[in-house]
C-alpha cells in the first residue's frame, strides 16, 4: 500500500532496507563476472582443455589467455572493493533510512513554535511560515491541509482539477475593506462558472494561496505539499510579495536557494526528505530555549532590497512551469495588477493620510514614493510577461486587463495591490475565458454534448 506524507511523497513503510541493499549488491556483482566471461569467451584464442582437472589456456604460454586471467582478477578486485564500500555505508543508510520513517510517521517535520506575530500564520518549518491551520474566513474554517476553499479528496476521473498558486491576492485578502477577506476569492468564483457550464461534479478550483508568499516559497509549497493533487492547470499569481513586505514574519535563515545550479540540485534532493525541516525545527527550538532571536516581528527596513530579485523572480517561474509540465498540467502565468497604472492614480495615492494602508506597505517596503512602486511593480510584470514569451507557455496579462477597465471599483482606495470582490469577479471572467481558448473546457463540452 502507498502512503503519501506531508510532503506529497509516497512511500512504503514496508520495505526491508537488508533487501534493498543485497538487492543492489547482485546488480553490482552480476554484470562484473558477466563481463569478465564475455571478454574470455570472445577471444579467438579461447578454446580451453582440462589437465589434470585444471582448466588450461589450449595454447601454452599465450599472452591472451594471461591477459584474461588478469582481467578476471581486475574484475573480481573491483567487484570486492564496491562491495566494501557498499557495505560500510549500510550502517549510516540504516539510520538515515530510520529517521527519515520516524520524521515522516511523527509529523514532527510539520510544525514548529511560531516566532511570527500575526494572526493569519503559523510557523513551518521548510517555508518559514504558512496559513494558521485554525483560521476562519467569513465564518468558513480552512480546509485540512490548511488553504481556503474546498477539501484537497483525491482526483476522480472526469474532473478538471486547477490549481490557483498565489499569495493574499489569490488568497482573498482586503485589508482595507471591513472584514479582511472578500466573499469569494477568484478561485471560488472561476469554480461556480465552469460548474454552471459543464456541472458541479466535473470542476475541481483548490485555491493555493498563501499570505505573504513570493514566487520562491509557491515554488516550495508546488514542489512538497501541493505536488500530489494531480492538477490538470496550474495558475501562477506572485509578484507582489517578491519585491515589497515579504520579509514580515520571516525568520533570518529561512530557506532560500543559491542561484548556483550546481548547488540547486542537492538542494532539491534535500526537500524530498524530513529530515532537513526536522533539523530546523530543533535549531529553532534550541535557538528559542537560548533566547537567541526572540521578539521577531515588523522591522522597518532602511534601504529597498527585493526579498527575490529580478533573476530570482524569473528563475521561480521557470521552475515552477518546468515542475507544473513535469507534472502532466497546464501552467498559465498571470500578470498581478495595480492599482496605479496611470499618473492620475498615482497622483490620488501621493495625497492618502500616512495612516493608509498603502502608505504603511510604502514605510515596511523602504520605498519613498507610490510612482517608484509603480515603476518597481512593472518591472516584475514585464519579467512575467517575458518568462511567458521564453517558455512559449500561456500568459492571462491581468495587469493590462484592469488598466484597460479604468474602474477604480478593482481596488479600495487606500489599496494598492489587493483587488475587491469586484477584482475578483473580473480575473475568475478573464481566466475562464482564457482557459476557453486553450481549450481546456474541450473534454468537458464532449462529455456534456454526449448527454
Amino acid at each position: 500500500m502507498r502512503h503519501y506524507d506531508h510532503y506529497g511523497f509516497a512511500f512504503s513503510p514496508s520495505i526491508d532496507a537488508f533487501e534493498i541493499v543485497l538487492t543492489a549488491q547482485e546488480r553490482i556483482d552480476g554484470p562484473v563476472h558477466r563481463a569478465a566471461a564475455f571478454l574470455h569467451t570472445r577471444s579467438p584464442r579461447s578454446a580451453f582443455c582440462h589437465k589434470n582437472g585444471r582448466a588450461t589456456s589450449g595454447y601454452p604460454g599465450d599472452p591472451q589467455g594471461a591477459r584474461l586471467g588478469h582481467v578476471t582478477h581486475l574484475a573480481t578486485q573491483s567487484s570486492r572493493v564496491i562491495k566494501n564500500v557498499t557495505f560500510s555505508f549500510l550502517p549510516l543508510l540504516l539510520l538515515v533510512l530510520s529517521v527519515e520513517l520516524i520524521v515522516r510517521w511523527t509529523g514532527f517535520a510539520e510544525d514548529c513554535k511560531s516566532p511570527v506575530r500575526a494572526g493569519t500564520w503559523a510557523c513551518d518549518p521548510l517555508l518559514s511560515f504558512k496559513n494558521d491551520p485554525s483560521m476562519v474566513v467569513r465564518g468558513q474554517p480552512l480546509n485540512s491541509d490548511g488553504f481556503r476553499g474546498r477539501e484537497f479528496g483525491p482526483k476522480k476521473d472526469g474532473v478538471l482539477r486547477i490549481l490557483a498558486l498565489g499569495d493574499s491576492c489569490t488568497f482573498g485578502v482586503v485589508p482595507a475593506d471591513h472584514g479582511y477577506f472578500v466573499d469569494r476569492p477568484y478561485p471560488e468564483l472561476l469554480e461556480e462558472e465552469i460548474a454552471r457550464r459543464f456541472g458541479l461534479d466535473r470542476i475541481e478550483v483548490f485555491n493555493g494561496g498563501v499570505p505573504g508568499y513570493n514566487s520562491f516559497q509557491g515554488l516550495m509549497l508546488l514542489r512538497t505539499q501541493l505536488r500530489s493533487i494531480q492538477p490538470d492547470v496550474i495558475t501562477v499569481r506572485f509578484g507582489w510579495n517578491d519585491h515589497l513586505m515579504s520579509s514580515f514574519g520571516r525568520r533570518e535563515g529561512a530557506f532560500t536557494e543559491s542561484g548556483h545550479p550546481l548547488i540547486r540540485l542537492p538542494m532539491n534532493l534535500i526537500l524530498r526528505s524530513a529530515i532537513y525541516p526536522a533539523a530546523v525545527r530543533l535549531s529553532m527550538e534550541l535557538r528559542a530555549a537560548l533566547g537567541v532571536g526572540s521578539g521577531v516581528g515588523l522591522k522597518i527596513p532602511s534601504e529597498w532590497k527585493p526579498n527575490m530579485s529580478l533573476d530570482d523572480y524569473r528563475y521561480a517561474l521557470e521552475a515552477i512551469s518546468r515542475l507544473g509540465q513535469s507534472l502532466d498540467a497546464r501552467v498559465v502565468l498571470i500578470a498581478a495588477p495595480q492599482a496605479t497604472n496611470r499618473k492620475v492614480e498615482v497622483d490620488r495615492f501621493e495625497r492618502l493620510p500616512a495612516d493608509a494602508v498603502a502608505r504603511n506597505v510604502l514605510v515596511y517596503s523602504a520605498i519613498d514614493s507610490f510612482e517608484r512602486m509603480r515603476s518597481i511593480h512593472q518591472s516584475y510584470v514585464d519579467a512575467t510577461r517575458e518568462v511567458a514569451d521564453q517558455l512559449a507557455i500561456p500568459l492571462v496579462d491581468m495587469a493590462r486587463v484592469y488598466r484597460d477597465q479604468r474602474d477604480r471599483r478593482l481596488f479600495s482606495d487606500s489599496d494598492i495591490l489587493h483587488p475587491t470582490q469586484r477584482g475578483h469577479m473580473l480575473e475568475a471572467r478573464t481566466l475562464f475565458e482564457r482557459l476557453d481558448e486553450l481549450g481546456e473546457f474541450a473534454d468537458l463540452r464532449s462529455e456534456d454534448g454526449k448527454n
